[in-house]
């Protein structure tokens, strides 16, 4: 009897022990999640502007949620009334939003009234259109093999295209710098290339070609951090690529960051990147130190394409889930 209670002891504690498994370990790094929105359509990227938030929804156009309750957003419209193709990069200018569509070019409506938004122009001819940016009075936009062009927003409704300038590879994204003097460009299975708008010319200009670099992986999207002159890559399953252009006539690759999944998107705020990745969600990477950059959270999503944000949110466009609020830490 007392070998039986013996026995009984050691395979309770045995039990107790092993018994309840640990739990999984937390990768957000205190980054939560407030709120998912099932949108229609397939949501590829945002633009947040005041209590709204303005997504391109591939088939399904233009999608207008607001989110003055960043807990419980609201669809307010959709519309696809003379938004052609499929939507993919979304941007805007006062009461205006552009739409790239790929070999639909680029088109254009009037959110004036969010309630009741209404299309100015579409298929207009800036294809491929892969980006669209916002600098000054003009639209940037990449657009593939063809480089990037320019179109003039003196009538924000009406683009006046301007010149288009041919680049090495696939160019899927294109910014500017902040003194508008330099347009950085994603090559795509190229990298990443400079060039020189400073003879600017009412985008009527010749804009040449001052310095490159090669990346690993497709090239898809780009951040700059002004102040210390660098540009965070986003470059499919190579990850994320940081590349100094403090000499832009020869930039230089500083680190490569595997992120895991498909890097698409890349937005840079106050020495953070946030990149999203198809099939491996939201990724927050400390980058003070480009050459030690960290991880700091992964936020789980099925196919996180674009993202946006503001003072206290994060906002991530899900081509799967939909509109995914995050609250910043």
């Amino acid at each position: 009897m007392r070998y039986n209670i013996h026995f009984f002891i050691i395979t309770l504690l045995i039990i107790t022990s092993c018994g309840t498994p640990n739990s999984p370990e937390d990768y957000t790094g205190g980054y939560k999640t407030v709120y998912k929105l099932t949108t229609p359509g397939a949501a590829n990227d945002i633009f947040i502007d005041g209590n709204y938030a303005y997504m391109a929804q591939g088939e399904g156009g233009l999608l207008i949620v607001d989110i003055s309750q960043a807990s419980k957003p609201v669809i307010k419209t959709m519309f696809n009334t003379g938004i052609r193709g499929y939507s993919t990069k979304i941007t805007k200018k006062g009461n205006t939003v552009y739409l790239a569509a790929g070999y639909f070019g680029v088109s254009v409506a009037n959110v004036s009234d969010p309630a009741n938004p209404h299309a100015r122009a579409s298929n207009l001819a800036i294809k491929p259109s892969k980006n669209v940016r916002i600098f000054g009075n003009y639209l940037l936009s990449a657009i593939g093999e063809r480089g990037f062009k320019l179109a003039n927003l003196d009538n924000p409704d009406y683009p006046d295209i301007r010149v288009e300038t041919n680049t090495d590879g696939y160019a899927r994204d294109a910014i500017t710098n902040g003194a508008q003097t330099r347009v950085m460009v994603a090559t795509g299975e190229v990298g990443f290339a400079i060039y020189d708008i400073s003879n600017f010319d009412d985008g009527y200009g010749t804009y040449p070609k001052i310095g490159s670099c090669d990346l690993p992986g497709i090239a898809e999207h780009i951040a700059l951090n002004e102040e210390k002159h660098l540009a965070y890559v986003a470059c499919g399953t190579a990850g994320l690529a940081v590349v100094d252009y403090s000499d832009d006539t020869h930039p230089q690759v500083l680190n490569i960051f595997d992120t895991g999944g498909y890097a698409k998107e890349v937005l840079y705020d106050a020495g953070k990147v946030y990149v999203t990745t198809k099939q491996g969600g939201l990724h927050i990477i400390n980058v003070q130190q480009p050459h030690n950059i960290e991880e700091l959270g992964i936020i789980d999503t099925e196919k996180a394409m674009g993202l946006a944000m503001n003072n206290d949110y994060i906002y991530v466009a899900d081509a799967v889930e939909g509109l995914i609020v995050i609250a910043k830490k």
